[in-house]
């Protein structure tokens, strides 16, 4: 809801120039069509609980409906407005551990969820030998040497770090948590590693288009997988 409010602002929002990056849509489940959902019959996301209308409508319009008035411009407060910045958070957010403000100690049941422009550009691997970056919040203030020399102070920063040294053409790759390929669609819209596609799940992809494609392939997937799955249990 908040990054509701900031792109109800438009220009006026501090932050417009970040969101002007920011894609329209992704393809993450909330904007899967019923029929681009059907594709999921068999696997583990099948059933995946309310739809994100139902949370709105139950949850969300109300409280929006009591907001202080100036917090949102007219007619900004709408499912369709909802729905994305959900998807920018969902699909683009990080996840880091609460600290406790008395004690510093890192809060493991608590995450905070951060928007970072550019380093929300970093693609994800489940594989650690392919990962060559880990992101940290830092809570201290220190001195920066910039690439053109000149040094600066921050206080309370993110820092991605190169943990190798990453030769010029390489994937700049991070993780986004331990996620099965099914969390990883749900979630982000894509499968990390997809195992061998059935004939017929191949050529039912081949025929759609490039978004729809993606879906169809992602979906076959993860049939396979599960399938794959309950045939190792037998």
């Amino acid at each position: 809801v908040m990054l509701m409010a900031e792109l109800a602002q438009g220009e006026a929002s501090p932050f417009a120039p970040y969101f002007a990056t920011l894609p329209e849509a992704t393809d993450c489940l909330l904007n899967w069509s019923e029929q681009e959902r059907q594709l999921l019959a068999g696997t583990s996301l099948e059933s995946s609980g309310r739809s994100i209308q139902d949370i709105y409508e139950a949850d969300i319009a109300p409280k929006l409906q009591a907001a202080p008035a100036g917090l949102f411009p007219a007619g900004s407060v709408s499912y369709a407005a909802f729905r994305r910045a959900a998807d920018m958070v969902q699909t683009r957010a990080f996840h880091m551990k609460a600290d406790n403000w008395l004690t510093g100690a890192s809060q493991e049941a608590t995450d905070e969820l951060y928007l970072i422009p550019a380093i929300d550009m970093l693609n994800h691997s489940s594989h650690p030998s392919l990962r060559n970056t880990s992101l940290a919040l830092i809570r201290s203030e220190a001195e920066v040497t910039l690439g053109d020399g000149q040094k600066r102070r921050f206080k309370d920063f993110f820092s991605m770090k190169a943990e190798r040294d990453i030769p010029a053409g390489c994937q700049v790759l991070h993780t986004y948590g331990d996620l099965a390929d099914a969390q990883l669609l749900q979630t982000y819209g894509f499968i990390d590693a997809p195992p061998a596609l059935p004939v017929t799940a191949a050529a039912a992809a081949a025929g759609k288009g490039p978004k729809s494609k993606g879906k169809s392939a992602a979906a076959a997937a993860a049939a396979a997988g599960a399938a794959s799955e309950a045939a190792g249990n037998r």
